[in-house]
């Protein structure tokens, strides 16, 4: 994916200092972008990376976190809370110049009936009703549980939400959304419509 030349103003990213985070961060700045990431914890700046301190939960300088940015890509994500989180972010999102939003959902959201997927799918329903232009994407989400953290496999999910993954139920297409566009197609059409719209105004 790319994203649109802001021109020296940074990208905001939550959870840039998280286990995705620490992924995407280096791509952006390769690609040459500015970078800006909300983190809980004060960090030193480093590389063309700004660090900005502030809580999603608590909505504690969020505002600051999205001011000056034109796109946010939300890869924070816990246990708990998620839809509150993002609820927070994108009310400040909507205050600010943000002029696009990524996030980061799970497959099966929709489907698999655990209570932290259902803030998933509430997350995404924040970011679709925010009135910011926006994508989401999913990954796929494995459970995994052992002492010290070392992963046991396989690992079986009990209950509903295992049957539900069992069955495949959060791989389905049936009446799931699919993309006509590629991101490069939707920023070209978004140039030209501009481009007849300026003529208009003068």
């Amino acid at each position: 994916m790319t994203y649109p030349s802001t021109s020296g103003t940074p990208l905001l990213v939550t959870g840039g200092t998280g286990t995705l985070g620490r992924h995407v961060v280096p791509l952006l700045r390769a690609a040459g972008h500015e970078v800006r990431v909300l983190t809980r914890h004060p960090r030193p700046d480093a590389d063309g990376v700004t660090h900005v301190t502030g809580d999603l939960l608590t909505g504690e300088g969020v505002e600051a976190a999205v001011a000056g940015a034109h796109t946010v890509l939300h890869l924070a994500g816990g246990p708990k809370g998620d839809d509150v989180a993002t609820r927070a972010l994108v009310g400040a999102a909507r205050g600010a110049d943000v002029r696009h939003l990524v996030y980061i959902s799970v497959v099966g959201a929709d489907r698999v009936p655990l209570a932290w997927l259902r803030t998933k799918l509430e997350s995404e329903r924040a970011v679709a009703d925010s009135g910011i232009p926006w994508t989401a994407l999913v990954r796929p989400y494995l459970a995994l549980h052992g002492r010290r953290r070392r992963p046991h496999l396989p690992v079986r999910i009990p209950g509903k939400a295992g049957r539900a993954y069992r069955e495949g139920a959060n791989l389905t297409l049936e009446g799931a959304a699919t993309g006509r566009l590629t991101w490069e197609e939707f920023l070209a059409e978004r140039v030209a419509e501009k481009a007849t719209e300026a003529p208009a105004r003068s």
